[in-house]
């Protein structure tokens, strides 16, 4: 009975962040794409040609920084609440 009392609490613990973990990939799936797009759009030689012979070097860049610091604090956000929970 004390080995149900033990691993009951954990496993749901573990399902509700696991689904909030899906969750949040779900949500983050079109800013991904996004930063994948500038990414390969930053890479390709005609592309980056473009960019430097227009003056738009700033913008792609900017906005993988914001998108990327945006995507860190709500991971960072998640683990910290796991770990909240889970007493470490």
């Amino acid at each position: 009975m004390a080995l149900v009392a033990c691993v009951v609490p954990a496993f749901l613990g573990e399902t509700h962040f696991a689904f909030m973990g899906y969750s949040l990939n779900f949500r983050q799936t079109p800013a991904k794409r996004e930063m994948e797009y500038l990414r390969v759009l930053g890479g390709s030689k005609e592309s980056a040609k473009e960019l430097k012979l227009f003056g738009l070097g700033a913008i792609p860049g900017g906005t993988v920084r914001k998108l990327s610091n945006d995507l860190h604090e709500q991971t960072v956000g998640l683990a910290r609440r796991k770990l909240l929970v889970a007493g470490c």
